[in-house]
């Protein structure tokens, strides 16, 4: 093979990798973080626990419903019965013990609403009116 057709596979290679290196980046960068809000409920637990969790579950859907359209807001649902390790480290986390629980996270993941056994709706409607607004 010659000198000058061996130093343009070389460039070639270079150029690809260089390309593909820019395209990687930009994907990283592009990639949209979401404001998220995890519910832990469970499925196994006592009728006054299950009738709590369905209780939160119902109000935190349908705030979410109703002033995001599911769109801004990235819902997470964990039933503490089906992926306790999960459930264990977030409520561990934030000084929670047991579900029902919410949590709202902002884009950078800094909590800035968690709730245990009731919500109040009004802070929590304040609190995603914000997330919402900010990503406007």
């Amino acid at each position: 093979m010659k000198p000058l057709s061996l130093l343009f596979i070389i460039l070639l290679l270079l150029f690809s990798f260089r390309i593909n290196a820019v395209a990687d980046q930009s994907n990283k960068t592009n990639k949209i973080q979401q404001a998220e809000v995890i519910f832990i409920h469970t499925t196994l637990a006592c009728p006054c626990t299950l009738e709590r969790c369905k209780s939160m579950e119902k109000k935190i859907s349908s705030m979410i419903t109703a002033l995001s359209n599911n769109r801004q807001i990235n819902y997470i649902k964990i039933d503490y019965a089906k992926d306790q390790k999960k459930a264990d480290n977030i409520l561990t986390g934030y000084d929670q013990f047991f579900p029902p629980c919410v949590f709202v996270f902002d884009e950078n993941k800094k909590v800035l609403y968690k709730a245990s056994d009731t919500i109040n709706e009004k802070k929590f409607k304040e609190v995603l009116r914000s997330l919402i607004h900010k990503r406007k």
